[in-house]
């Protein structure tokens, strides 16, 4: 094991006579490399001013030696296909911008297990960071066209970054490995295009982590517009990203995620998303039952920890009246050991040792309601009482028993059978019939009417049409 401090050589110079276990330790200075880290167990740590930089301008447009485009996976400016290797306190850089012409630069490239970046600060705009190895079919695919070992890995990759900046525009974080980011910072820059995407997994469906990101920063520079970046969107089916106790800029789309295109990867993607660190206003149109009037409209603020849990911890409700904002209530939501809400305004809930909710004192209905359960935890009996915090009487206000078949789905609530389409969605329960577009509800028609539900573009609500008795009301 040596610490090999580079003066006047270059890295490259350093990597071709370091050994594993090596340390190479670089000046703060600017090295214009293109670096293919092979030596397994070896430490490359730069300058902890942040001087430390490697840059190089490679693109997927541009022409090789060898008569072709670069394509993607040629660009980087680093390379680790080693395996167990440490960088530290390094700024690597792919500086030939302009991707609508030019296509995908990537900064670093890491195809090698057990990696670990900590302190890194990556630059690019598309494809910043490729979390490698290949998906299954690219690795086919570019046979002959990558070198074997930039193109084929065994196995499943394992990277961690820790307090890392990682700066680009579309798709900056991408690939197939199980890659953990924490106190990390994303930070989207303007290429000039209008739609940003940060991660881009392609992991299969036999990976069960993908890309975790925990308590990490997603803003922008000052020339990104609002709603305009989606955190992720699939590169292959099965993509696996998990966002928890994150804070988010107002870059972020409220839409979070995008499906690539036109495939259909929003019914296999696994993206999971934990509450933003940033005050939520949702507008809430209450219809009044008087048809054709619509009572003012109400919205509620919705206010999140400092980060450490990311959970909700006040909900303030106001009332808009010819303009005029007023608070209309305050409420706070109280949480257990396990993340069970306990309180939430004047309603508590208790749980049974599985996590289960067991009881529910609802003082905002006047109800306190009791919750059974059977073996494969499918809910089976709703019991209503007049509300109580206190001891529960002999008698109760109304009962309601639930069937499940061997998919876990109601079949029965009481007397009345529950019905689903092939995807499903319910599409009758108790007199109620439903038609879906997708995973989204269309219509629903009971004894009363029927109401009509419209959304926008992006997924969310717009407008429902209820049709009672000949009058139409917009609520």
């Amino acid at each position: 094991m040596s610490i090999i401090k580079l003066k006047e050589q270059t890295i490259t110079q350093a990597l071709a006579c370091a050994k594993p276990g090596d340390t190479i330790v670089l000046s703060p200075r600017v090295y214009r490399e293109k670096l293919v880290v092979s030596v397994d167990n070896i430490t490359i740590l730069g300058d902890k001013s942040g001087q430390s930089v490697i840059v190089y301008d490679d693109y997927a447009k541009k022409i090789h030696a060898d008569g072709q485009e670069y394509n993607t996976f040629r660009t980087y400016t680093v390379n680790v296909i080693a395996d167990n290797v440490t960088l530290k306190n390094v700024t690597i850089i792919n500086d030939a911008m302009f991707p609508q012409a030019k296509g995908q630069a990537v900064a670093l490239s890491v195809l090698g297990n057990n990696f670990l970046g900590q302190g890194l600060r990556l630059c690019s705009m598309q494809d910043t960071l490729f979390c490698g190895p290949l998906p299954d079919d690219l690795v086919v695919r570019y046979n002959g066209f990558l070198k074997d070992s930039e193109r084929y890995f065994e196995g499943q990759s394992t990277q961690v970054y820790l307090n890392c900046n990682i700066l680009g525009s579309v798709d900056y974080v991408f690939g197939t490995a199980r890659a953990f980011f924490k106190n990390c910072t994303f930070t989207n820059v303007n290429d000039g295009r209008t739609t940003a995407y940060v991660a881009a997994p392609a992991h299969s469906l036999k990976q069960d982590v993908g890309f975790v990101f925990l308590n990490c920063t997603f803003d922008a520079e000052s020339d990104v517009l609002d709603n305009s970046t989606y955190l992720a969107r699939p590169w292959r089916d099965f993509g696996k990203s998990t966002f928890i106790s994150c804070k988010y800029s107002s870059h972020v789309k409220d839409t979070v995620f995008d499906k690539w295109n036109d495939t259909f990867r929003d019914k296999t993607a696994r993206f999971e998303y934990y509450p933003k660190q940033r005050q939520e206003q949702v507008l809430v149109q209450t219809p009044s039952l008087t048809p054709g009037v619509i009572l003012p409209p109400t919205y509620k603020t919705v206010t999140v920890d400092d980060g450490t849990t990311g959970y909700i911890k006040t909900v303030k409700t106001y009332n808009i009246n010819a303009g005029t904002e007023s608070l209309s209530k305050t409420e706070t939501v109280v949480y257990d050991a396990n993340g069970n809400i306990t309180q939430y305004g004047a309603n508590t809930y208790e749980y049974d040792n599985l996590n289960r909710l067991t009881r529910e004192n609802n003082a905002d209905l006047g109800k306190t309601y009791l919750y059974k359960y059977e073996l494969r935890d499918n809910l089976t009996t709703k019991v209503e009482y007049d509300y109580t915090t206190g001891a529960l009487p002999s008698d109760w206000d109304n009962i309601t028993s639930f069937s499940c078949n061997d998919k876990d789905r109601i079949i029965y609530k009481d007397a009345s059978q529950v019905t689903y389409d092939g995807a499903g969605n319910i599409t009758s329960i108790g007199g109620k019939t439903f038609n879906w577009k997708g995973s989204r509800i269309s219509l629903a028609s009971d004894s009363r009417g029927t109401s009509t539900i419209f959304y926008k573009d992006n997924g969310n609500l717009n407008d429902i049409v209820f049709e009672a008795n000949n009058n139409n009301i917009n609520f």
